[in-house]
């Protein structure tokens, strides 16, 4: 119990004393990560502010509504009796290149706002709805 007790102890003193400045990558270059922003979007979307969170990081709306269309074609595939698992791995593939398009396409967008003096991540975070 105690060794539990002290890995708890010792992760939450790592958490409170992390540098709070964002990623190494944006410190060294300036510039977004394509994983920016996802952390600030969570948060967003645990205060159901929605379209902030979108604005934060587009793929945390995105990734559970494409899991749960995955799962209601695998679904309606089981339900239909239909052995065809071609349009199952299909769809992933659809939706696995949607979300790679969805997160160059935000990295791009948030570093040419950042270049113009507009912080995109901030401005979501702010938006409080």
């Amino acid at each position: 119990m105690t060794e539990n007790l002290n890995f708890w102890e010792t992760i939450l003193h790592y958490v409170r004393t992390l540098d709070h400045e964002g990623c190494a990558f944006r410190r060294v270059t300036g510039l977004y990560c394509p994983g920016c922003g996802g952390t600030r979007a969570l948060a967003e979307l645990s205060h159901g502010h929605l379209i902030g969170s979108f604005l934060c990081h587009p793929l945390v709306i995105y990734l559970p509504l494409a899991l749960l269309i995955l799962c209601l074609a695998t679904l309606l595939r089981q339900l239909m009796k239909k052995q065809r698992k071609r349009t199952i791995g299909q769809l992933l593939t659809v939706l696995l290149m949607l979300a790679l398009m969805l997160l160059l396409a935000h990295c791009l967008i948030e570093n040419i706002l950042l270049f113009l003096g507009f912080d995109l991540i901030s401005f979501g975070r702010n938006l409080g709805f």
